[in-house]
């Protein structure tokens, strides 16, 4: 009889400290837990989303109005076609630009983005085709253009951005913790 008592003493202490073990461990989880919630608690990002219109016949850098802020990023997806050399998409017709175009190496007719309007300023960046995503983390301001030849007595004969038609539309999604920094959506 008192073996038994023993059995049932040491199942009952092996059960309570099983038990003290596991509210251990939900302390332990909870803090953890709470730690992500104040760290979550900080400046929520926004997204804020424009539509950009670009034409193909301008021969300067179309100006957007819309500036990507210090500590900010945006994605950027075109959509449309147009006559830039051929009927394309924001992707150009595949056939790579002499030197006389906007985008030397880049494919005819495709969409161009710069931050900046100068060369200097910043970079210069492509669209590869409707649908696929340009990213930005680059402050300035977005301008667009048609990479097509400023000189169209050079190359084969093409007269440049005289006879272009037609304009893309991109939307701009821009990621930030500042909402105030940026122009009313439309």
């Amino acid at each position: 009889m008192v073996k038994s008592k023993n059995v049932k003493i040491s199942g009952l202490l092996t059960t309570l400290l099983a038990v003290v073990s596991l509210v251990g461990c939900t302390s332990e989880r909870n803090a953890s837990q709470e730690q992500a919630n104040i760290a979550s608690t900080g400046p929520k990002l926004v997204v804020l989303t424009y539509t950009y219109t670009v034409q193909a016949r301008p021969e300067d850098w179309q100006h957007s109005g819309i500036e990507l802020k210090q500590g900010d990023s945006a994605t950027l997806i075109a959509s449309g076609e147009w006559y830039v050399v051929r009927t394309s998409d924001s992707g150009g017709n595949g056939t790579a630009a002499d030197g006389s175009f906007a985008l030397p190496g880049r494919p005819e007719g495709c969409l161009i983005l710069r931050m900046n309007r100068s060369a200097n300023d910043g970079d210069t960046l492509y669209f590869e085709g409707n649908g696929k995503p340009v990213y930005v983390n680059t402050p300035g301001e977005f301008f667009f253009l048609a990479n097509d030849s400023h000189h169209p007595d050079m190359g084969a004969g093409r007269p440049g951005y005289a006879d272009n038609t037609g304009a893309l539309t991109v939307t701009i999604k821009i990621q930030t913790s500042h909402p105030e920094n940026y122009p009313p959506m439309p």
